[in-house]
């Protein structure tokens, strides 16, 4: 992988060369047709001393006219000898970081990001190459922010892993902008691949795909291993914002069970501290997506804190998102409205429809014709 990378990114080594150059005529063309008319020259001045028996007096005035022409043409074509000296400036490579609070959840024991701490100490030898060859940046981003440089001991330990997201978008926006009047090789970049930027999901692999064509390097990805795993994650949790005082409150739990089979978790809802209801999911083998009905009764007015969780089993992924919780609303109870109309109008059924759509309100609508 590594002699591929050194390959596709090493230019060529720096050279010394001579050139020989004709500032006078710069046309080829009008060169060949000068050299021509010199040589035909020398041919006519031999023939024009025919009459001469002197064979060194002849050869004599042959090399007059020679040294004549040749010099005439020097003058016409003014010949140059250059030495060019080609010195090789190094190209960038850029190595980037995510810094995004993703990096730092734990998986399999450790962190996500020891994966990349473990990566640079394995392949000491390699970054001091490319450290040699190429002047390399090193890099960390998360959300829409700027760019940071990574420098000194955070090289080997990492940056702060204190970002809100991964926004890849934003990141190839900033290295365009970075490396826009720049010569840069290629880019390595560092990430879980967990994009939670604001471009829709439907629009974020085309927009991706059109900003990476417009960086003028390639982006080689080093991610997690894909390996399976045990994980039980709760992804949704459904229900109204508000409730009012003794009377049910719905809530629809989203559970993704991965990697286990023939097991039995209980499912958890809790008032605050306080454990209200419990309910068995069963796992069922091939399914991954399970949905969890539960119902609870509040008593008190206020804003009220319910927390659902999944007890993590040993061997599990993750430990984090076995956990979700949502803040509810307690009112008293219902506002009753009395609609007083002499007779039905269009106005009278906007104003109906909204009262009646509102589930805080209780509505009496009467009609005096």
């Amino acid at each position: 992988m590594f002699e591929f990378l050194k390959t596709f990114l090493v230019g060529p080594a720096s050279t010394d060369a001579w050139s020989l150059t004709f500032t006078g005529v710069t046309e080829p063309w009008l060169r060949a047709v000068i050299l021509i008319l010199a040589m035909a020259v020398v041919v006519l001045s031999w023939m024009s001393l025919r009459g001469i028996s002197s064979f060194p007096r002849k050869s004599f005035i042959i090399f007059l006219r020679c040294t004549a022409t040749a010099a005439l043409v020097i003058m016409i074509l003014e010949p140059q000898l250059q030495e060019q000296q080609t010195a090789r400036i190094n190209n960038k490579v850029a190595l980037v970081f995510d810094s995004s609070k993703s990096m730092a959840v734990k998986a399999g024991g450790s962190e996500r990001f020891e994966g990349v701490r473990e990566f640079l100490r394995e392949n000491k030898t390699f970054l001091e190459l490319l450290e040699r060859d190429f002047d390399v940046d090193y890099l960390s981003f998360s959300g829409p922010e700027k760019l940071k440089e990574v420098r000194g001991a955070e090289v080997e330990t990492g940056p702060n892993l204190e970002g809100q997201s991964t926004d890849i978008a934003s990141l190839l926006r900033g290295l365009i902008k970075r490396y826009r009047d720049s010569h840069i090789s290629g880019v390595l970049l560092f990430s879980d691949g967990r994009d939670t930027g604001n471009v829709p999901a439907e629009e974020k692999l085309e927009e991706i795909g059109k900003l990476a064509k417009e960086l003028p390097a390639p982006v080689f990805t080093f991610g997690p291993p894909p390996e399976e795993y045990k994980d039980i994650a709760i992804k949704e949790v459904t229900a109204d914002g508000f409730a009012f005082i003794r009377n049910p409150w719905n809530i629809q739990v989203t559970i993704r069970v991965k990697g286990y089979d023939n097991v039995t978790l209980p499912v958890t809802l809790k008032e605050g501290g306080k454990i209200i209801l419990s309910k068995p999911l069963k796992v069922e083998p091939g399914r991954e997506y399970y949905v969890v009905s539960m119902k609870a009764m509040p008593y008190f007015t206020g804003n009220v804190l319910y927390t659902v969780t999944v007890p993590p089993l040993a061997d599990e992924l993750v430990a984090e998102n076995n956990t979700a919780s949502v803040l509810l609303h307690v009112i008293r109870d219902k506002i009753r409205v009395l609609h007083l109309c002499g007779r039905p109008s269009w106005d009278e059924l906007f104003l109906r429809r909204i009262l009646k759509k509102d589930p805080s309100i209780d509505l009496i609508s009467f009609f005096i014709l």
